[in-house]
């Protein structure tokens, strides 16, 4: 998908280079309202970027993941 704001652009780039088989396998969802503002035309700018994680022992997991000795390259 195409985004016209220069930052929405991005933060497209940032998310196309995570691995979201092993996000969703943690239950880690891209969310909140850069989610929205990208879904809905842009209607606005966002400069964030929100997951959300569905449970406790799944954020447990993704967190002992990425400060692991790969850190963020374990979700690239």
């Amino acid at each position: 998908m195409q985004f016209e704001r220069p930052h929405h652009q991005r933060i497209a780039h940032v998310l196309g280079a995570l691995d979201g088989t092993t996000l969703r396998q943690y239950g880690c969802l891209f969310g909140g309202g850069t989610c929205i503002a990208l879904q809905c035309g842009e209607f606005r700018e966002s400069v964030d970027i929100d997951f959300l994680v569905s449970d406790a022992a799944g954020y447990r997991e993704l967190r002992q993941l990425l400060t692991g000795p790969r850190g963020l390259a374990a979700i690239t």
